[in-house]
């Protein structure tokens, strides 16, 4: 739990250290000097604009600004690709256990506050793996450089590659997925990089054959939850 605590309390100060700070496309001056792709911070102390540009800083006045044009997520519209690697973190009786996940997605951004996507990969458990197939939707919170999101998702795992367990043959059929979770996005110049933490509810139908004993089989209904970190990135 102090580790999840952690994560979470990193994720807020994110939010709060650059929702303060907006991208902009152009800023243009009075005296005709203009700034491309620049970050802006209005501080409020002297009703003063802070431009970082170029590892320099400068106050500007807003009555010496003729305009500024805002950065727009372009990016999230259209067709996009993303894939990441995860960390699903949970509990199995008494011991917490930690596997691997790997994901790709392909994305459609309906606007610049929305992405719905298509995405599967590889989900690694304790005595089965799973191929999830999850339609995904993503809720931006802001259109600048850097901007929280929320992620919901649902969709089927298929078992395959299943250990055999205390003399027994397991088979499994798969089962309905749930995930859901919030992170950050951060738009550079050629891909945008997130971090997320979410939760992640996978049901599968397990048979448990006995080697020893032909025809002798038990059906095990199970419902794993994992804590998910994941790292993407989207082109």
């Amino acid at each position: 739990m102090r580790i999840l605590y952690l994560l979470v309390l990193g994720l807020c100060l994110q939010v709060e250290l650059f929702s303060q700070v907006e991208r902009f496309q152009l800023i243009e001056l009075r005296d005709g000097t203009r700034f491309k792709r620049v970050s802006a911070e209005f501080q409020e102390n002297d009703c003063s604009y802070a431009f970082y540009h170029e590892n320099d800083t400068l106050s500007i006045k807003p009555n010496e600004v003729i305009r500024m044009i805002p950065f727009s997520q372009d990016h999230f519209k259209g067709i996009s690709q993303q894939f990441g690697i995860g960390l699903l973190s949970g509990e199995r009786s008494v011991e917490k256990v930690h596997s691997f996940s790997a994901f790709y997605g392909l994305s459609y951004g309906l606007n610049q506050y929305a992405v719905l996507g298509v995405f599967s990969g590889i989900d690694l458990y304790d005595d089965f793996d799973i191929i999830p197939v999850t339609l995904r939707v993503q809720s931006f919170f802001t259109k600048t450089q850097v901007s929280p999101f929320f992620y919901f998702g649902s969709g089927y795992g298929w078992t395959f590659n299943e250990a055999m367990r205390f003399g027994q043959e397991v088979d499994g059929s798969g089962g309905l997925i749930l995930e859901t979770g919030t992170g950050l996005n951060v738009h550079l110049q050629n891909v945008d990089v997130s971090i997320s933490l979410g939760y992640k509810r996978q049901s599968v139908e397990l048979v448990f054959g006995d080697l020893e004993e032909f025809g002798s089989e038990t059906v095990e209904d199970r419902t794993v939850n994992r804590l998910s970190l994941q790292i993407g990135f989207t082109f």
